[in-house]
């Protein structure tokens, strides 16, 4: 089986309240903020990728979450990259993610302190 002539990176808006999810990552040319989410995998349905990778990459279970995740938004991307001639072309879903709200006292927010690793 031939992989898509697009691939198709599928992601979550993730709403708490009025809190919202983002992926931090330290680049080389600068610190990179993006929703989570992947690539979907070849034969893989869409709703199962999104659901792999919110597992993967926050420990999200979405049968956990209430409402299923909604198709928010379509993105055709094309893109340069530095030191490639042949443009970048990617197709993004996404979708929104509502988490229900949790019962208690609020939660402190997260340390903006990275975490590090003794060497």
């Amino acid at each position: 089986m031939t992989a898509p002539a697009v691939p198709v990176r599928t992601s979550a808006v993730i709403l708490d309240g009025d809190q919202l999810c983002l992926i931090h990552r330290r680049r080389p040319a600068g610190d990179q903020y993006s929703v989570p989410g992947g690539l979907v995998q070849d034969l893989e349905p869409i709703p199962a990728a999104l659901a792999r990778e919110l597992r993967e990459e926050l420990d999200l279970d979405l049968d956990e979450v209430p409402q299923a995740p909604e198709l928010r938004w379509v993105q055709d991307q094309i893109t340069n990259r530095p030191g490639t001639t042949t443009p970048l072309r990617r197709l993004h879903l996404v979708h929104l993610v509502r988490l229900p709200p949790v019962s208690g006292p609020p939660s402190p927010p997260p340390s903006r302190t990275p975490k590090t690793t003794p060497t």
